[in-house]
């Protein structure tokens, strides 16, 4: 599912799934390298997600693009892509 919304200057676009979720832990280290990501590494797992925010924040700037994940293991998966005052 795929839906978005404009309020208080903030778009917000968010993406779900009914998959199977990933684990407090595993989500824990995505939201990790994604905060601290290293485009010179090739340890990347989630180089799909390290795309989107690095290309988020060459058009919008770091300080209004932003990713956030909301996972629990069995209960699908929703990423909310975040871009302040636009």
């Amino acid at each position: 599912q795929i839906s978005g919304m404009m309020a208080n200057g903030v778009c917000r676009l968010t993406v779900s799934d009914d998959g199977p979720g990933i684990s407090e832990s595993k989500r824990f280290d995505l939201e990790k390298l994604l905060n601290n990501y290293d485009f010179d590494s090739d340890e990347n797992s989630s180089i799909g997600m390290v795309n989107l925010l690095q290309r988020l924040h060459h058009i919008y700037g770091k300080e209004k693009a932003a990713l956030e994940i909301e996972s629990n293991a069995n209960t699908g998966t929703t990423v909310h892509i975040l871009i302040r005052n636009i």
